[in-house]
């Protein structure tokens, strides 16, 4: 059977084999003979193969066309790959593939949303990619980041003992790698500020010989990573001025590369160290020089943190509305299930109080507390400070001290809490689900999870005005107007489409779900 086949059949035959599960039509291309091949020719092959019974339809949502050899075949296609001498050619192949994708570390603070959503829908690929590299390609450094970028994406899994085995392994390669320096940094970012692992002396030593690594192996992003790194270090030691001199030096690498999203990052968070010192009129001119807008819909986490933050300032310089609005819209737009909603709610409290709300200000504070305390994710001393004193301060102005009752337990302790967070807009509190087809239940968590209409179109495939369509029939349907309304409706009626909180000792960590709150870049120490 394989002789009848055309040359072209016998390559993408032959290449397929080193997928052990399904593969889509783009990665048989890649394999077999690069990009030229293209989805439309290798879906002619794959349906030619299909038909002669080699490779057999795989399960999918019908909207991506999806292969698997057929047991027989698999068996007999790796032995022709390997009989052909094509093996490391078809690997090397899905390396460069994939590494077209990583390489935008290179140029960006961190890896973009959208390349994140990519690489998160090829796991297997990348897990083949770096086992390979690992094994058969000892001198091809893009190993290092590909383990990079599959560590931060098996944390975000809570897979946090993986994540630690592919960089400490990536560490025993090669001393003078390129992205040593990434390596070290990523692992803090996950393991220190995301699961709280490291701390004190210990977390500064470990972020200096990051700093340290990246500036021996050259690359001004490795160096701004591994510089805010340190400075989030510092915050957490609450030795705030070592943390801003980190960022002064990191603000002026940023300005010698063309980056926005990196530009917002930094500046966010040199404005964050600013508040911690007292210094509220520098830190505001450090924000006003950003512009969010820009990364409003690509990066709606980012830009979640970054209106968290710029509430906070208002709220500080008494701009009590501007503070209100900034901090609802950070709630709001920050992914479900991301523990770092906490600050903005917290901040909320802050106004609570400002307002003159002293009762309402408590049971905010009360929920988040309890909260933390299930979860190991270090906060900077300077912010809880802030966040006592506001109790004090609240407890002071009511005429009994008894606390609000608050409960927060359960598995949905955390939507919940932003459920009720979101209740002034008013959201329904169960419009049957049922009300919704497939399709439009699809659109509406995608659109709570904060991605615009365009990253929506490119996931499900469909045009952005099939998208539109959805979601005002979505609205009409919730009888909402906002995607901040259907935010909060997703977090009181699907709470299962959050993380959640996972019970003690069933895992590596307890707390308000892990969702990598630090593995892509966030504030450190925030």
């Amino acid at each position: 059977m394989y002789d009848s086949l055309t040359p072209h059949e016998q390559e993408v035959y032959r290449r397929v084999s080193i997928f052990t599960g399904a593969f889509d039509l783009q990665a048989a291309a890649v394999v077999s003979s690069g990009d030229d091949l293209g989805a439309d020719s290798a879906f002619e092959v794959l349906s030619a193969l299909h038909q002669q019974g080699l490779v057999e339809r795989a399960p999918g949502d019908g909207e991506q066309r999806r292969f698997r050899l057929s047991r027989a075949g698999s068996a007999h296609s790796r032995a022709l790959l390997n009989a052909a001498g094509e093996t490391a050619a078809t690997h090397r192949g899905l390396v460069s593939w994939l590494w077209r994708h990583a390489e935008v570390l290179g140029g960006s603070y961190h890896l973009p949303e959208r390349e994140r959503r990519w690489f998160a829908d090829r796991l297997p690929y990348l897990d083949l990619a770096v086992e390979w590299t690992w094994a058969h390609a000892r001198d091809d450094s893009r190993h290092d980041l590909l383990a990079v970028v599959l560590a931060c994406l098996r944390a975000q899994q809570d897979r946090l003992e993986e994540s630690r085995r592919l960089l400490d392994r990536a560490l025993t390669r090669d001393a003078a790698s390129r992205h040593r320096g990434d390596l070290l940094t990523h692992g803090l970012w996950i393991f220190a500020f995301g699961a709280g692992e490291l701390g004190g002396a210990d977390l500064v030593r470990a972020a200096r010989r990051a700093v340290l690594t990246a500036r021996a192996s050259g690359g001004t992003l490795a160096l701004i990573r591994a510089l805010n790194t340190l400075a989030g270090a510092h915050v957490l030691a609450d030795d705030l001025w070592s943390g801003l001199r980190c960022m002064d030096e990191s603000m002026r690498l940023v300005r010698d590369i063309d980056d926005h999203l990196t530009f917002v990052v930094c500046s966010r968070l040199r404005a964050w160290v600013l508040m911690g010192v007292g210094e509220h009129a520098e830190a505001a001119r450090v924000m006003a020089a950003t512009s969010v807008l820009l990364i409003e819909h690509e990066e709606p986490r980012q830009f979640a943190i970054h209106m968290f933050v710029a509430g906070v300032l208002a709220q500080d310089m008494s701009e009590i509305d501007a503070a209100e609005e900034r901090l609802l819209t950070s709630v709001a737009r920050m992914p479900a299930g991301d523990p770092t909603v906490l600050y903005p709610i917290e901040g909320l409290a802050l106004v609570e109080l400002r307002r003159g709300h002293p009762r309402e200000c408590l049971t905010l504070l009360t929920a988040t507390a309890a909260l933390r305390a299930r979860g190991r994710t270090p906060v900077a001393p300077w912010w809880l400070r802030m966040l006592a004193e506001a109790r004090g301060a609240a407890v002071a102005q009511l005429r009994d001290v008894e606390l609000p009752e608050v409960v927060v337990t359960g598995e949905a302790a955390l939507p919940q809490l932003v459920a009720a967070v979101l209740d002034r807009t008013a959201v329904p509190r169960r419009p049957a689900s049922s009300e919704l087809t497939g399709r439009e239940h699809e659109v509406a968590m995608l659109a709570a999870e904060g991605m615009g209409t365009r990253q929506i179109a490119a996931r499900l495939h469909i045009a952005e005005s099939t998208v539109s369509s959805h979601l005002k029939r979505v609205y009409t349907k919730l009888g909402i107007h906002s995607r901040a309304q259907l935010a909060a409706w997703v977090a009181v009626n699907h709470p299962e489409a959050a993380v959640p909180v996972r019970r003690p000792g069933a895992g590596a960590r307890s707390g308000p779900g892990y969702r990598g709150t630090s593995a892509w870049g966030s504030v450190p120490g925030l």
